[in-house]
């Protein structure tokens, strides 16, 4: 436990301000209590959230390798088939969609031709 050895040493809240923060006093510092407030029931809540999340970050880890690891186009049960799609590949698939819909998108503005109604001219007076 690495925080429990940071919460027992003073820390000093030193410079203008008081925005910089040292192990060491300085001219204007102050002593700041950094020891953990919290109960011993909340730390052991905290400690068990922590290891909840490790345990699912493992696990999607773990399917993620499985995934990645099966020959392109192969599929497990109950899944549809994949194709293989690096992060990268998707980001360039993304950007290369977006590329072509703004491009689709300038040229159909182009060809859009407005037609204002305007009010019809009375003929001409003949000139005498």
């Amino acid at each position: 436990m690495l925080w429990a050895d940071a919460s027992a040493q003073t820390v000093y809240r030193c410079g203008p301000e008081g925005r910089t923060y040292s192990q060491t006093p300085c001219s204007t510092g102050k002593a700041i209590d950094v020891s953990d407030m919290r109960s011993d029931a909340q730390r052991r809540e905290a400690a068990q959230v922590m290891r909840r999340q490790d345990t699912l970050g493992r696990a999607m880890e773990d399917e993620r390798l499985d995934r990645e690891a099966r020959p392109e186009g192969a599929a497990t049960l109950g899944s549809a088939p994949q194709a293989n799609t690096s992060s990268s590949a998707k980001h360039k698939a993304k950007g290369a969609k977006q590329k072509k819909s703004r491009k689709q998108a300038n040229e159909a503005d182009a060809r859009t031709v407005v037609v204002v109604p305007t009010k019809p001219r009375k003929p001409a007076k003949p000139k005498n």
